[in-house]
């Protein structure tokens, strides 16, 4: 599902009434050294929205989105082939990985995703995004988690298409939460150069530009609901 698609369903759910999740237990293997954990999943969810970070108003908040392996601390966040488990099976030894252990576990992801060669690419964006949105608290605690979003998507956004626009007002507004106003006017610019004009957009550009300068409660809080 694509950025636009994502909102889209959000939205359409959102006006509708809201069904618990219910939760299933999954093992999973992680693929050096086989230990075996649990993650929880779910057979029923709904979407009643989002917040200002853009992050999914849910009834199954408490699905494992990123699996990581308990002792190696290794993230999950795709399948992995053959070849890269062996160079990662050495990776994990190495001090730059005992670096990325003390970090967030989407920042310690997005690390191995660079170490994969995925540094400025869809894979390393959506990361970085997932962590703004799922973690924000998390997020916005980490100064360098900003930078690095900043930079992937300033190498990237001239490659995007229909989510150009989201994508730019979403980092807009992040940038606008930490005092970097300048940096997130910029990016509401392209916001609007890019729009597609519907509704959900224009109504998120203009909530993400009123809350330059103001944005750490009320309103304006990363977690604080958005409302079209």
């Amino acid at each position: 599902m694509n950025f636009r698609s994502y909102l889209t369903f959000a939205l359409t759910l959102a006006a509708s009434s809201a069904f618990a999740g219910i939760p299933t237990e999954e093992e999973i293997t992680c693929p050096i050294g086989g230990e075996e954990f649990m993650i929880t999943g779910t057979l029923s969810c709904s979407v009643m929205g989002a917040t200002m970070s853009l992050g999914r108003i849910t009834s199954c908040d408490w699905v494992t989105v990123l699996p990581i392996c308990p002792t190696l601390g290794l993230p999950l966040y795709r399948d992995f082939t053959a070849d890269e488990i062996i160079a990662l099976t050495d990776f994990v030894q190495t001090e730059e990985y005992k670096h990325l252990y003390g970090q967030p576990s989407w920042l310690r992801a997005y690390g191995v995703a660079v170490f994969l060669g995925e540094e400025q690419t869809n894979q390393s964006l959506s990361l970085l995004l997932s962590m703004l949105r799922r973690e924000s608290e998390t997020f916005f605690a980490d100064a360098e988690a900003l930078d690095l979003l900043v930079a992937e998507w300033a190498a990237l956004r001239e490659g995007y298409g229909d989510d150009r626009p989201y994508i730019s007002a979403n980092i807009a507004y992040a940038l606008g939460h930490v005092g970097r106003d300048s940096e997130a006017e910029r990016l509401l610019d392209d916001a609007l150069a890019h729009s597609d004009g519907s509704d959900f957009l224009d109504a998120y550009i203009e909530a993400a530009e009123n809350c330059i300068g103001k944005t750490a409660e009320g309103d304006c809080a990363p977690n604080a609901v958005f409302t079209p």
